[in-house]
């Protein structure tokens, strides 16, 4: 199936990449179990935790082979099943600059900025997508 205008293309692109962000999450949150639970921290807080951990699982990589790391993980999580405790922060940061106004269907709303982007970003794609230069052949089907 080709897509056959630029939405159709956009979304087929978006989903892709959400699918492969969805696999780096779950990673994620299986070496680190801070990520596992909602957080009690601030959005920037959190924002923070994200990148320390992937900058941590990034340096582990680096220094220590898969087999290693899956060890080492393994002997902290039947280490620290018996000692779960949560954290509380006194924070007193204002997060209203943090929340993002949504609608029904989870998209952003009241951001003119970002939807020009988004066209902007449509438009090239679908663009290169016609004249043969997109380089996504993933996203064509065999049967084409």
């Amino acid at each position: 199936m080709r897509p056959t205008d630029k939405k159709e293309l956009f979304n087929l692109h978006h989903s892709s990449l959400r699918n492969v962000i969805e696999r780096a999450f779950a990673l994620l949150k299986s070496g680190f179990k801070i990520l596992k639970n909602q957080a009690e921290y601030h959005f920037k807080t959190q924002a923070m935790i994200v990148v320390a951990c992937v900058l941590l699982h990034n340096h582990i990589l680096v220094q220590n082979t898969l087999e290693e790391e899956d060890e080492f993980l393994k002997n902290e999580s039947s280490d620290d099943e018996s000692s779960s405790s949560s954290d509380e922060t006194d924070e007193e940061e204002d997060d209203k600059d943090d929340i993002v106004p949504i609608d029904d269907e989870g998209v952003v709303v009241g951001n003119d900025h970002w939807d020009e982007y988004r066209e902007e970003l449509v438009d090239n794609m679908w663009a290169g997508w016609n004249v043969g230069d997109d380089d996504d052949d993933y996203m064509t089907d065999v049967d084409d």
